[in-house]
């Protein structure tokens, strides 16, 4: 699977800095896997974990050292995603971005990432679009 780039190529990796570690919590194989061939694409310094579930990453926060970003599925097997983010957000605090994802999110799942202090976006269609966002997120 190739992953391709627009012509202007990768940012420079001190533009990044702020971002090492990331933590993704991500029920889709499919989705997990593209998300590391992005980041390692644009970042092979950053350091991604992945969490399939809710328990998964909560045992990851309190194991690891802490992630700089964190990647929310809000709907995953087993656990409420907002729930899971409040107890996220817990973790990592104030200083940490998270960023909640789905393909399917109602607008009253939207408005409490906002609350809880965490962005929402739609997942993307394609390959060229998930790279755009984890560029931004890298740079951010």
């Amino acid at each position: 699977m190739v992953l391709k780039r627009d012509s202007t190529g990768p940012r420079p990796e001190a533009a990044r800095s702020a971002v090492r570690r990331v933590l993704v919590i991500e029920d889709s194989a499919q989705d997990a896997l593209l998300l590391e061939l992005a980041f390692e694409e644009l970042a092979p310094s950053v350091q991604v974990h992945l969490a399939h579930d809710g328990e998964e990453a909560l045992h990851a926060l309190g194991t690891l050292p802490a992630p700089d970003f964190v990647l929310l599925d809000l709907h995953l097997p087993g656990r409420d995603g907002l729930e899971l983010l409040g107890l996220v957000r817990d973790r990592v605090g104030e200083g940490v971005r998270v960023v909640c994802w789905s393909s399917r999110a109602q607008p009253r799942e939207v408005e409490a990432t906002s609350a809880l202090g965490a962005a929402y976006v739609e997942k993307p269609l394609g390959h060229d679009d998930l790279l755009v966002l984890v560029e931004s997120w890298l740079g951010g």
